[in-house]
């Protein structure tokens, strides 16, 4: 399984590798990274930024933001998909 984020920080991320040792965590820094990187991945923690973003997320499933306010996020794109949205806090 491979999670993408920018949300971790280093200790975080040595946290949850502990935790989930079989879990490609891979973190990204830019828009760039971030649209290169959601091709494969499985899930994302943090905000869909762009259309462009779930169009390019072929195997994405899951999302899991930690705020409310979503509504700025709900892109027809991810409307139509199957992905699983969760915003916790």
């Amino acid at each position: 399984m491979k999670i993408v984020t920018s949300r971790f920080s280093e200790e975080e991320l040595q946290i949850v590798r502990s935790i989930a040792p079989d879990v490609d965590f891979v973190m990204t820094s830019t828009q760039e990274e971030l649209l290169r990187e959601i091709e494969d991945a499985d899930a994302l923690y943090g905000p869909p930024r762009t259309p462009e973003l779930i169009r390019r997320a072929k195997k994405l499933r899951w999302i899991h933001v930690g705020f409310v306010g979503i509504n700025n996020y709900m892109f027809l794109e991810l409307a139509d998909s199957d992905i699983i949205w969760v915003w916790l806090l």
